[in-house]
């Protein structure tokens, strides 16, 4: 029972008062029917993944490189793409059905931010436990800012010499936070940017979902409406009614594959609860008392110089209102629906999303060269 799973959940964070929707959904669905291989279908190719490690900040970073098993000459003139998960505080793999770009013949780079999944601050637990719960010190309290993060992407780049290869970068949900403020900076290299659920300004995305038009949560019946803005203002996220409404809007707003595939249930086993709850607050349906709050990324959105490409779900968190805003700051930018997806569109419609991506890649090679 989600409530129940909860209240041991609680009990294990007593430095927590409060939930929030991303850490719920994984605690309530950790037995899944299926992997994310699976959803793919047959349209996944045999690949061989590399992982390896990268110092940031004296941290070893996590990385894992994804290409065909049998590469041809062909493989290696496509750019390879770095994806940003969404988070903070989560690891790559939910993102791992994307994989299947690199059968397009191309290499696909994910890697766990510092501070969760692998990448670790913490010192060794027993086997079975959460690496990621020992709390964030002094000496890693840069992971509370937005400026740190793309620097983990710039030391991929130089890791693995990609701004001789030339690439691209794909960054969904938080992620793509990290990329618009690494893209604004105009780095060498750099061909094209997918943003994947984009957010970028704090109150838009949030008044967005009020919408009483396209809102998430703006159209929902009036007393459902009432009683997430209660338990909201009273910052009473245990409440059994809260609780109950945050589970039913799950389903329809975050993913709607149910119940979700082991890459996204096994999210709650290496998180960095500390991060979430400090960057972006208690709850995914506002942003306050964290980092996150006052964020406004339209200069940044002025200064991408690349072509830029916007998804999102038809169902998504991120909804009209804020992807209009954003497009209003892009210079060159294209936008995307995917019909049948709530906000995790690699989830609810894979293969769909990874024909997008390969194609949009193909296209933005054509007009760089």
């Amino acid at each position: 029972e989600i409530v129940s799973t909860f209240k041991i959940h609680m009990k294990l964070s007593s430095n927590m008062n409060f939930i929030n929707l991303w850490i719920l959904l994984c605690v309530a669905h950790s037995d899944s029917l299926w992997t994310c291989d699976e959803i793919l279908g047959d349209s996944l190719c045999d690949l061989t993944v590399v992982e390896d490690t990268v110092k940031v900040n004296d941290v070893d970073m996590f990385y894992w490189v994804y290409q065909k098993s049998t590469p041809t000459e062909a493989s290696d003139s496509k750019l390879p793409v770095i994806m940003i998960n969404g988070g903070p505080g989560f690891p790559h793999n939910y993102l791992l059905p994307l994989k299947q770009t690199a059968c397009s013949g191309r290499k696909v780079i994910f890697y766990d931010q510092v501070g969760t999944g692998r990448s670790t601050i913490c010192p060794p637990v027993e086997e079975g436990e959460n690496p990621n719960t020992c709390g964030v010190e002094e000496m890693h309290s840069y992971l509370l800012t937005l400026e740190y993060y793309p620097q983990e992407v710039a030391a991929l780049v130089e890791a693995l010499d990609l701004t001789t290869t030339g690439y691209h970068i794909f960054g969904h949900s938080w992620g793509t936070i990290v990329a618009e403020m690494f893209a604004a900076t105009r780095p060498p290299g750099l061909v094209s940017l997918v943003l994947g659920g984009a957010l970028a300004n704090a109150k838009v995305y949030i008044d967005a979902q009020w919408d009483p038009v396209e809102g998430n949560l703006g159209t929902l019946p009036q007393i459902m409406q009432d009683n997430i803005r209660h338990y909201e203002a009273a910052e009473d996220f245990q409440n059994e009614v809260y609780l109950s409404i945050v589970e039913d809007l799950t389903s329809h707003f975050t993913f709607r594959t149910f119940p979700p595939p082991e890459c996204v249930a096994y999210c709650n086993t290496v998180i960095n609860e500390e991060v979430y709850v400090r960057m972006q607050g208690p709850s995914e349906f506002s942003i306050t008392n964290s980092v996150m709050a006052d964020m406004d990324l339209s200069q940044e959105l002025r200064n991408i110089s690349v072509p830029v490409l916007l998804t999102n779900g038809r169902y998504d968190t991120m909804r009209g209102p804020n992807i209009r805003s954003m497009v209003a700051e892009i210079e060159n930018v294209e936008t995307l629906m995917f019909e049948r997806s709530a906000h995790m569109t690699m989830i609810d419609q894979p293969r769909e999303m990874n024909d997008a991506l390969i194609n949009w890649w193909v296209k933005a090679e054509m007009t760089s060269t």
